[in-house]
């Protein structure tokens, strides 16, 4: 989960781990990809809006390095996204979301995946 708003990414996370998913959580997008190794996330997600680095451009990078990473990109600017290039998201969910909306939007960029070696069962 990459948040820069603390209060955000803790519910997030919380939210996450209530439903039984590992999480690890990054407030910049530096940090994020410095902790990105290709295969090691089942899915990311991130926020549009943050300062230093914004989800696109965090979102493009993790494509470049692992294409067929799933992303999930929420934002409260979903109206007018034709303001930010979404290519490189697989999912992209408006701001508020609900908890189903969240687990709809896992389980649509993950449902062509095959398990991997941690992810069986």
């Amino acid at each position: 989960v990459l948040e820069d708003d603390d209060q955000v990414r803790q519910i997030l996370t919380r939210l996450l781990r209530s439903q039984g998913h590992s999480v690890e959580e990054a407030s910049r997008g530096t940090d994020a990809l410095a902790r990105f190794r290709p295969g090691k996330f089942h899915v990311i997600i991130t926020d549009l809006a943050m300062p230093e680095m914004t989800g696109d451009v965090f979102a493009a990078a993790i494509k470049a390095a692992a294409p067929t990473q799933p992303i999930i990109m929420y934002t409260a600017y979903a109206p007018d996204c034709s303001q930010h290039p979404t290519s490189q998201v697989d999912y992209l969910l408006p701001k508020p979301f609900r908890l189903d909306e969240l687990k709809r939007a896992i389980a649509a960029v993950t449902a062509h995946r095959a398990p991997g070696p941690r992810e069986s069962g």
